[in-house]
This record gives C-alpha cells, structure tokens and sequence, in this order.
C-alpha cells in the first residue's frame, strides 16, 4: 500500500502518482500507488504517450498529469480532489534518465474516480472481491494491478469507462 502521511482530517499527502484522464469531455483522476521503484512513473509515462480506447470508448481516453511521487487528497464536497505540492506539477520521473519537465497545461486539481496499486502478476487476483481504501476520511475503490504488464495502459482506461458507467463486471 502507499506510503501515507495524514497532516489532517481533510487531507493527506500521499507517495503516489496521479493522472487526469479525459474522454468527451469527462475528466476524472487515477492515482498509482506502489513503492519506489514499482512503475508508477512508467505506467503513467505510457497513459501519456499512449492515448486509448479501453475496451469499449468511441473516443480516446487521453492522459494528463497532476502529480508524479507526491500528491496532495483532499476531502472535498464528499468527493477526493488530486493535486500536485508546490513546484512538483509538471515533473514526471524518467528512471534511468533524470526527471523530465512537461509543459504547464497540466491540471491543477483532480476529482478522483479509483486508485491501482502496483502487484507482481502472479500476487493479482484473477477475479477480486471489491477493495476500498481510505483516503482523507473518505472511501475510494483500489484495484491491484502489474504496472508493467503490457495491458496495464488499457486496463487502467477499461476501469475508468467502469466508473463512468459505460462497462460493467459481471456480479457473482
């Protein structure tokens, strides 16, 4: 699980990485838990470099990013909003290569739909039980996943149209 750091009931700073997704001008967060040197930053490099379909979209899901290593939760409106601490908002991580500067468009703040935690492949359940995790006094959905399985870019875009109501799992 993320390394969490409460600095109060509204909100908290959390070591993870944090990406706007938008398709036909829906906008929701995703925010990539995992320790240093799980793949957050990669995964995230790949949602930017690769916009998608999921498995059922009529338009691209695009990605922008709000934080890389640490992002600010707040409670807000019975809702989770994503931003970037100071003078972080537009650094992503290249590992191996030095700490990449993107340019100012990012999103400031972000509602966040769900968050994915990063486990090996053979630690992923095939067909998991839901999991919340608390987050600033509030419940948000977490999914395992293997951030550097070649699907994981997809995966991430299915779960978003999941939350938007346009896919569904089977129950049971």
């Amino acid at each position: 699980m993320a390394e969490m750091t409460r600095t109060s009931n509204e909100y908290e700073t959390i070591h993870a990485t944090c990406l706007a997704l938008t398709c036909a001008g829906k906008q929701a967060g995703v925010l990539l838990l995992g320790g240093s040197g799980s793949g957050k930053s990669s995964l995230a490099l790949r949602l930017l470099d690769e916009p998608g379909f999921g498995a059922r979209s009529d338009e691209l899901i695009r990605a922008r990013l709000v934080a890389d290593d640490q992002v600010i939760v707040r409670n807000h409106g019975g809702g989770l909003v994503a931003s970037a601490p100071r003078n972080i908002g537009s650094l992503l991580e290249v590992y191996g290569h030095g700490i990449l500067k993107l340019p100012d468009d990012n999103p400031a703040n972000v509602v966040l739909a769900f968050a994915a935690t990063h486990v090996p492949r053979d630690g992923v359940e095939r067909l998991p039980e839901p999991v919340q995790m608390s987050v600033a006094g509030q419940s948000l959905r977490l999914h395992e996943l293997d951030f550097g399985s070649p699907a994981a870019p997809a995966i991430i875009r299915s779960l978003l149209l999941v939350t938007w109501g346009h896919l569904a799992f089977l129950e049971g």
